[in-house]
């Protein structure tokens, strides 16, 4: 979907590629374009942000904008993540939350501290239902 919408992919993960596409993602972001990143990781554990989505933002002084999906009717796959598929006319609700500003500098404690509140901004109830 992002490929048809023209927006560059970048891959890589904690476990393959991790440190060029953390090299690609402070360029994208220093040329002030957006990222989207999935936090938890290609193997999880699930809704577990990993410290690479906050230390990104601190090294660049980007803000996180927790993104939230909810869908009324879906699939859910069993996999570690829980994969969801929309039924066919499902409504979407997509829901922007506050921007959390990066701390200055990156201690290892502040990308832990940074990293546990994008966790928190993230974590919601299993409910999918309207």
């Amino acid at each position: 979907m992002a490929r048809r919408w023209h927006h560059a992919i970048i891959f890589g993960s904690s476990s393959r590629g991790g440190s060029a596409a953390f090299r690609e993602s402070v360029r994208l972001l220093e040329r002030k374009q957006c990222l989207v990143i999935t936090p938890d990781g290609p193997r999880g554990p699930r809704e577990k942000v990993k410290p690479g989505a906050a230390r990104i933002a601190i090294d660049t002084g980007a803000q996180v904008v927790p993104v939230d999906f909810r869908v009324s009717r879906c699939w859910r796959l069993n996999s570690w993540d829980k994969f969801i598929i929309p039924k066919p006319f499902a409504r979407i609700s997509v829901t922007l939350g506050k921007p959390l500003p990066p701390p200055g500098n990156a201690t290892d404690e502040l990308i832990e501290q940074y990293r546990r509140e994008i966790e928190k901004s993230l974590s919601h109830d299993e409910s999918m239902a309207f």
